[in-house]
């Protein structure tokens, strides 16, 4: 046993675990029970206070630890040094604050936005993870530009398909959610210019970034990127197929009861 409750009055100890605020009653007695628990390095009991150690091991243990260091390598430079055992706990060790702020510049790329000629910059993690990333400097351009290369088709053509045919409830083709539904193009409109309905798909927000993703270096295997179409739209046509079912069949057993 490693926890125990006892009477802060007549020290009763309590059979099991009490009540909140519950008293203990005994000969009248109008004690609380206080929390007890045992050490697990010398057994000793102390009043548990979200500790699973006595006061006097941590005190002992810290004065051990104290003065220790262990070898760690520089995540910039790949320099070993020594660095006290507590602290050698991250993912990342620097050797110096120059070497930090350099791996902190690494991270970040210079970028010249398509559209407007402005520079910036961008985390170079993010770059591969979006068409837009990296190549534009603000949504406006990245809308700007859509206009003045795909122009009307993008706009005009992609808005009139998402009225007549996306106008209702909307259901993600993974998942069956009916919140933040975007309208996905499967092959991606840069690549076919295509707004029919057979390409577009709705996808929830989260699904919509993950296929994206996932799919991106797909298209990069083909020579014309348009020729992978035929089957990303099969994988994900049976995806929304199977969740149509699976939400009619939930719809059924909602009407029979």
């Amino acid at each position: 046993m490693t926890d125990k409750w006892i009477c802060n009055r007549c020290g009763r100890e309590h059979p099991g675990k009490p009540e909140k605020n519950e008293i203990c009653n005994a000969d009248g007695c109008k004690g609380r029970f206080q929390h007890f628990h045992s050490c697990k390095i010398c057994g000793a009991w102390f009043k548990a206070h979200g500790r699973t150690i006595c006061p006097e091991c941590a005190a002992n243990g810290y004065k051990r630890s104290r003065g220790q260091s262990v070898t760690v390598v520089c995540t910039n430079c790949g320099k070993t040094f020594r660095r006290p055992r507590s602290d050698a706990k991250a993912k990342k060790q620097f050797c110096g604050i120059d070497c930090l702020r350099e791996y902190e510049r690494t991270k970040w790329a210079d970028r010249t936005c398509k559209q407007c000629g402005k520079h910036f910059k961008v985390l170079r993690s993010t770059i591969e993870k979006s068409n837009a990333t990296g190549n534009y400097c603000s949504r406006f351009c990245y809308d700007r530009a859509q206009h003045l290369e795909g122009a009307r088709a993008w706009k005009g053509g992609f808005e009139r398909v998402k009225r007549e045919h996306f106008s209702g409830v909307q259901f993600c083709a993974i998942c069956g959610t009916t919140k933040r539904i975007h309208i996905h193009h499967i092959v991606p409109f840069r690549y076919t210019q295509d707004n029919s309905l057979d390409n577009l798909i709705p996808l929830c927000a989260s699904h919509h970034s993950k296929i994206e993703q996932i799919w991106k270096p797909f298209y990069e295997m083909f020579e014309n990127p348009a020729d992978a179409g035929p089957y990303v739209k099969s994988i994900l046509r049976s995806c929304q197929r199977a969740t149509l079912k699976v939400i009619r069949r939930i719809l059924d057993e909602r009407q029979r009861v």
